[in-house]
């Protein structure tokens, strides 16, 4: 999940669209990114959120993930755990999902983005392509038979979403570029 939760992070734009939430028939624009993830407990579907992630370090993330995941399931998250998330992260991958589910935004949240399992498959590669290698895929549907990303389009365009999904799947097909981009 951290790798998952990290390539968001920084995969996502610089843009303000992103940290728009719809309260009712208003909009409110936020200062910072407050990436809910959603964690699989005994008790159930818990989706608290970690904020100001533009503003922390790898183990910061990682450190306040262990916080979140273990008040979870002790069934102790506070309201202030669970409020004012501005984009959603769910790895259904994790928990043996493919590229089947139907992410559901939350409100205030306008976006969430849902990733399924990893296969390493064969891709081509050299000069006149005549090599073949194990290369890790990560699939990136955006169509109504496979779901993955949702928006809210009276906020957010969906050509932005996508330039970031495809970021965000780079980043996990290529861990290094994601960690070299990393602040």
């Amino acid at each position: 999940l951290l790798e998952v939760l990290l390539g968001c992070i920084i995969g996502l734009p610089r843009s303000q669209q992103y940290l728009r939430c719809l309260k009712t028939l208003q909009y409110t624009l936020h200062d910072n990114h407050n990436i809910a993830v959603a964690i699989d407990t005994s008790h159930g579907l818990a989706v608290p959120n970690i904020k100001n992630v533009q503003n922390l370090s790898l183990f910061e993330v990682q450190e306040e993930l262990i916080r979140l995941k273990k008040l979870a399931e002790e069934t102790k998250l506070g309201r202030s755990d669970l409020a004012d998330g501005t984009i959603c992260v769910s790895n259904i991958g994790a928990v043996g999902g493919g590229t089947y589910a139907g992410p559901l935004i939350l409100p205030p949240q306008v976006c969430i983005v849902a990733i399924g399992s990893t296969k390493t498959l064969p891709r081509y590669e050299g000069e006149n392509f005549d090599k073949v290698v194990a290369k890790r895929i990560v699939i990136v549907q955006m169509n109504s038979d496979a779901p993955e990303l949702r928006m809210d389009h009276r906020v957010i365009d969906g050509s932005t979403v996508a330039k970031f999904a495809m970021k965000w799947k780079s980043y996990l097909e290529y861990p290094s570029i994601m960690l070299a981009s990393l602040r």
